[in-house]
């Protein structure tokens, strides 16, 4: 089995099995809000280096007394280009939702030096997860469901009743 590479030439999260099942892998990482912080901090940082690096200076310029300051746009970043998105779009990706994708944090992560978690502990919890679902011989456990509503009980209640004056007439 191989991950699917998408229209994009990137890898994706997801395998295609012999019988023809597509299984996927969406994995979500909530970081806390420092944590989000650290590595957007990080990750301005590496921008900074790289627009210094490639001559970008954000100046106003003065004329006299006269200090007039000139919207530009600076240039894209090898880090931007690696991550897919400008700092402002990183910052609404951290702090606007509930969970980040997990491929937007590892590839951070790689880009900033900035390492949140380890490959050891993604997989202990796809372990825990399918040990769930998959449980072994000494994990195994009954199948338990809701708590029948009210009116189900009744409604079982009722047919026994039923059952038990049809069996006492006979």
């Amino acid at each position: 089995m191989n991950l699917i590479t998408n229209r994009y030439n990137q890898k994706s999260p997801t395998v295609i099995t012999s019988n023809g099942l597509s299984i996927s892998t969406p994995i979500y990482l909530g970081l806390t809000n420092d944590q989000a912080k650290q590595i957007l901090n990080a990750f301005r940082s590496i921008v900074a280096v790289q627009r210094r690096e490639l001559g970008y200076v954000d100046t106003p310029r003065s004329v006299g007394q006269l200090s007039v300051e000139t919207k530009t746009t600076p240039p894209s970043t090898p880090a931007e280009d690696e991550l897919g998105m400008s700092e402002e779009s990183l910052r609404f990706a951290l702090f606007g939702r509930n969970g980040t994708p997990e491929r937007l944090v590892l590839k951070l992560c790689r880009i900033t030096g900035v390492h949140l978690t380890t490959r050891t502990e993604l997989e202990q919890v796809f372990s825990l997860w399918l040990d769930e679902w998959y449980p072994t011989n000494e994990q195994a456990k009954p199948q338990t469901t809701s708590k029948p509503s009210q009116e189900a009980k009744s409604t079982r209640a009722t047919k026994a009743k039923a059952s038990a004056v049809v069996e006492a007439q006979a």
